[in-house]
């Protein structure tokens, strides 16, 4: 099984506390579809061809698209423009698409998985607390998601950003992690205020700065 490392420590701590460096960050593309992906390349739904760069895939859905604000303020993009001011070979793929719920990502997972990833991470539960899917589907769709990423990069750690505030839908992302090792879940989402809002440019600029420090400091 796998154990939790250095990297994933640093990411559970510093996106609870937040802070990090100021920078000035170049904007990232959006596909028609309402997804995004951050850095340079501007791939259609496919997301690009899988190439050799270590990746960080973030995969979420309205939160992590920043909508509302320009496709460079998503922390996503904020945080590739980071780690190329720094030299760092990551790439950041930014596979989220608005409303896209649980199962819809799991779905999409097995094209997403070749990419080389290094680190993933993950926001979930807001489209599908809002479109009431049933408590034991997303608790399956979950579990489907961190095991498929698990069997194909046992070394890669997970992070999950609960999205959703309903008490039974927390619950879920508790079950569906149960007994995973290599998955740290972080509440910085529903610490930020009585709702989830993608146009929180603030938010958005801190998890980039905690993720780049955690990386930073784990010699990513």
């Amino acid at each position: 099984m796998v154990r939790i490392g250095v990297g994933l420590f640093l990411f559970f701590l510093l996106l609870s506390c937040g802070g990090g460096p100021d920078s000035s960050l170049p904007e990232s593309g959006r596909d028609g579809s309402g997804a995004v992906v951050s850095g340079a390349e501007a791939p259609g739904p496919a997301f690009g061809q899988a190439e050799a760069r270590p990746t960080v895939l973030v995969l979420g859905g309205t939160f992590s698209i920043a909508r509302g604000l320009d496709p460079g303020q998503a922390y996503a993009a904020q945080l590739q423009a980071l780690l190329l001011e720094k030299g760092s070979p990551l790439k950041v793929l930014n596979a989220s698409i608005s409303g896209e719920t649980a199962a819809g990502a799991a779905e999409r997972l097995p094209s997403l998985l070749e990419h080389p990833l290094e680190q993933v991470i993950l926001e979930l539960g807001q489209a599908d607390e809002a479109k009431k899917t049933d408590v034991s589907a997303f608790t399956r769709d979950v579990n489907k998601l961190l095991r498929g990423i698990h069997t194909r990069y046992p070394e890669a750690p997970i992070l999950l950003l609960p999205s959703a505030r309903k008490k039974n839908y927390m619950q879920a992302i508790s079950e569906a992690t149960d007994g995973l090792e290599g998955v740290a879940v972080s509440n910085l989402l529903l610490d930020a205020g009585p709702a989830v809002r993608p146009d929180d440019a603030g938010l958005h600029r801190r998890m980039a700065e905690a993720l780049f420090l955690a990386m930073e400091q784990a010699g990513r």
